[in-house]
């Protein structure tokens, strides 16, 4: 007798369980799909809407420098038309970054502000991505220089404007 109640019990609360799970399955929580095995996440720097820092924002990508740039572009945190040329880890903290000509001509043209935000959403999400400490950047293979910055030095994380 006592068998047949622990057994009565052990359904009870079996089905209970599983009527619960349905319900929260139909009902506002639905199952978290499936992530795709080649993707990872990303912490996104976007320029803020006072453009006096940034914003993040989560993302997935497929693990490589010019994916990021594409979705940096994408957000609007770099201008169209900026690409990657390479980024090549270079050390055990370091990397060194070569962008297209665009990327050049959109530092230059802008003002300090908007060259501070887009030089900082890139390296930024770059150094947290690849978990580095700082970024030789140039443009073409070249040292860029703009107006307000000669990019002759490894470049850290850029804090709020």
């Amino acid at each position: 007798m006592k068998k047949n109640k622990k057994t009565s019990v052990a359904i009870t609360f079996l089905v209970l369980a599983l009527s619960l799970g349905m319900m929260l399955g139909l009902y506002g929580c639905p199952p978290k799909p499936p992530e795709d095995p080649n993707t990872e996440p990303v912490v996104l720097f976007l320029p803020n809407s006072n453009a006096d820092g940034f914003k993040v924002k989560a993302a997935l990508c497929d693990g490589s420098a010019g994916h990021i740039v594409s979705l940096l572009v994408d957000e609007g945190a770099l201008p169209q038309g900026c690409a990657l040329n390479s980024f090549t880890l270079t050390g055990a903290n370091s990397a060194a970054l070569d962008m297209n000509a665009e990327f050049g001509q959109a530092l230059t043209n802008t003002g300090t502000t908007g060259e501070y935000l887009y030089a900082g959403s890139l390296i930024n999400t770059l150094l947290v991505f690849f978990e580095i400490d700082e970024i030789t950047l140039t443009v073409e293979g070249e040292i860029l220089v703009t107006g307000h910055i000669i990019y002759d030095q490894p470049l850290t994380f850029y804090e709020n404007y």
